[in-house]
């Protein structure tokens, strides 16, 4: 499993964009793609939702910016397997 990671710490950098443009590029590819959005925003998550109207390879998302109280941070942010 290859990750890639886009951190910036200023804001308005562009972080989402290449982020989700790398995605597509991956699952396109037709490579198994999981992106985590760690921004309250959640702007991948509403790219992705959009995206999911049309025939574009499926990519995982995950909502890494809210938390769920008793599940442990691990569990949360996992990968799925398939």
């Amino acid at each position: 499993m290859q990750t890639v990671l886009v951190v910036i710490s200023k804001g308005g950098s562009g972080k989402t964009t290449i982020a989700s443009n790398l995605a597509s590029l991956f699952a396109a590819s037709h490579l198994k793609t999981a992106l985590m959005d760690y921004d309250p925003q959640g702007s991948s998550l509403h790219w992705n939702q959009l995206r999911e109207q049309g025939d574009s390879p499926a990519i995982h998302m995950v909502d890494a910016s809210h938390f769920k109280v008793g599940v442990t941070r691990t569990f949360q942010l996992r990968i799925p397997h398939n």
